[in-house]
């Protein structure tokens, strides 16, 4: 899904959650102690660093991010979360993906 009139300034990116998964085979698990704060999304806008750099994440990558952080927005009927690219912990790629590379 794409949002045309937002664009993220600097390093931060806006995500919209994904709805957590409880049970099946692509559960990412992990220690108790941390399954409060990480969740999914997919990235829908990425800003551009102000030293010409282009950010790790790409618009459509599903990532784990810290749900604590960033800011909680709505665009175009659409909830996102609006956030710097150091509080993704990771991109989550199928198997797929991993091969090819």
């Amino acid at each position: 899904m794409e949002i045309k009139f937002l664009r993220p300034l600097s390093d931060r990116v806006l995500i919209q959650p994904l709805a957590s998964e409880k049970e099946g085979h692509n559960v990412l698990y992990l220690p108790q102690h941390n399954q409060d704060n990480p969740e999914k999304g997919i990235v829908l806008a990425v800003g551009k660093c102000k030293d010409n750099r282009f950010l790790e994440v790409k618009t459509g990558d599903n990532v784990l991010y810290d749900k604590e952080a960033g800011l909680k927005i709505k665009v175009d009927g659409i909830e996102g979360i609006l956030l710097k690219e150091c509080n993704i912990y990771a991109v989550i790629e199928s198997k797929t993906e991993l091969e090819a590379t």
